[in-house]
């Protein structure tokens, strides 16, 4: 492995495993990586190509208010919460509850 990848892969870790892997030496770097490598190459036969993401079914208001609480919940997770995007309306039945939390998920992504 480069100087380049080394760093690469131990910014990427420090996001899994906090900060503890900026200060793992590169011989222990270049054993993840080869590790990791070694499991994917061992993977059976039989699961290749077949592997397939994770589906996730697309919220679809029904209604204005729905289609409202919806948007608030993605202005929430863009811009963080607020009096307007977290009112306590979008709270008041399950389903406009459904539709924020939709909202903010969709916009997390």
């Amino acid at each position: 492995m480069t100087n380049d990848q080394i760093k690469n892969l131990r910014e990427a870790l420090a996001g899994i495993y906090g900060p503890f892997a900026m200060l793992l030496p590169d011989f222990a770097i270049v054993n993840f990586r080869n590790n990791l490598q070694a499991r994917i190459n061992g993977m059976p036969p039989s699961l290749e190509g077949k592997l397939k993401p994770l589906s996730v079914p697309v919220y679809k208001p029904k209604n204005e208010g729905e289609l409202a609480a919806y948007r608030a919940g993605m202005d929430c997770a863009k811009n963080g919460p607020n009096c307007d995007n977290s009112h306590y309306t979008y709270f008041a039945t399950p389903e406009l509850r459904k539709a924020w939390e939709a909202g903010k998920h969709e916009a997390g992504k």
